[in-house]
């Protein structure tokens, strides 16, 4: 399946839907995402991650940029829906905060209440 995205926003939150394998040709496609992504004015950035069938290695350093460049623009930054085989496997490249990964959006919801 080839990488695709969705943004939605829902009030403060900016909601970015991740669907496919992330892959070296779809390196375009990831840029006008990010570049999407820093043009809207939310504070809170929820990625969702549970229809990414993998990250390839190739893509560790932009997946990286990704985050940074959202956290840079002073927004939170959360994933979710992560399998656990994505999660160990991105944990062990150093590419994601176990801190900011959360079960639902409703998670992180409450935890804004």
């Amino acid at each position: 399946m080839e990488f695709d995205y969705k943004i939605n926003v829902m009030n403060e939150y900016l909601v970015i839907t991740f669907k496919g394998k992330i892959t070296r040709d779809c390196k375009e496609n990831w840029q006008s995402c990010l570049n999407e992504c820093l043009s809207h004015n939310a504070k809170n950035v929820i990625v969702v991650l549970k229809d990414v069938l993998s990250i390839d290695h190739s893509m560790s350093r932009d997946f990286a940029l990704f985050q940074q460049e959202v956290r840079k623009n002073n927004k939170s930054f959360y994933l979710i829906g992560i399998k656990l085989q994505l999660k160990q496997d991105l944990d062990s490249r150093g590419l994601v905060r176990i801190h900011e990964i959360k079960n639902s959006m409703e998670e992180i919801l409450a935890r804004a209440a």
